[in-house]
């Protein structure tokens, strides 16, 4: 087997194997999917009842999705990871696990409709660095009178949670480029 890579960048990387069987790919594929760790959305709390607007509308926090449905999308946005300075809750040495910046993100969402909620509506409290860098993945959309304020908990998932759908830490696909000699093109992005 061959492997040659073909484009490499910080959040993504392009591979091309050669000379072997499409298992082999998809064993890569899988092991990429379940093995890298990357931050992800683990706990969202929402805020019920209304919400009054500084200029004295009042809002009702509801919105066409069930709750369920919301925190789920928002687990499959990208979070900026960096290992270097967060540890996996379970092995904090600072909180031990009870949650501290060392080991969680939080996040807030606070949105008034109509609109759409997006990715970019995400506000990490404290560092704005750590704002997702896809900012246009649809959330939910809000109608008129409808709101949003939610407060997420994002963590580096335990090794155990990495089959978890909602804790995928990046997108791998491969594709057959030519039929006559096996060639997977792999395309990887957190």
């Amino acid at each position: 087997m061959k492997v040659k890579v073909l484009n490499a960048a910080p959040e993504s990387m392009r591979l091309l194997m050669e000379d072997t069987e499409p298992s082999y790919a998809n064993a890569l594929r899988r092991v990429l999917v379940s093995d890298v760790p990357k931050m992800a959305i683990e706990d969202v709390e929402f805020h019920l009842g209304p919400i009054r607007a500084e200029d004295g509308k009042e809002y009702e926090s509801v919105s066409p999705l069930f709750d369920e449905m919301i925190a789920h999308r928002l687990g499959l946005v990208p979070i900026p990871t960096d290992l270097g300075l967060y540890n996996r809750r379970e092995d904090c040495p600072t909180c031990h696990g009870e949650g501290c910046p060392n080991c969680t993100i939080i996040y807030s969402v606070n949105k008034r409709g109509p609109g759409i909620v997006t990715s970019g509506d995400l506000e990490p409290i404290g560092d704005a660095k750590l704002r997702p860098a896809d900012q246009k993945i649809p959330i939910v959309k809000l109608g008129d009178g409808q709101a949003m304020l939610v407060y997420a908990t994002a963590v580096v998932p335990s090794k155990c949670a990495s089959s978890d759908a909602n804790l995928v830490p990046l997108l791998a696909r491969f594709a057959i480029v030519f039929l006559t000699t096996l060639y997977f093109a792999f395309a990887v992005r957190s």
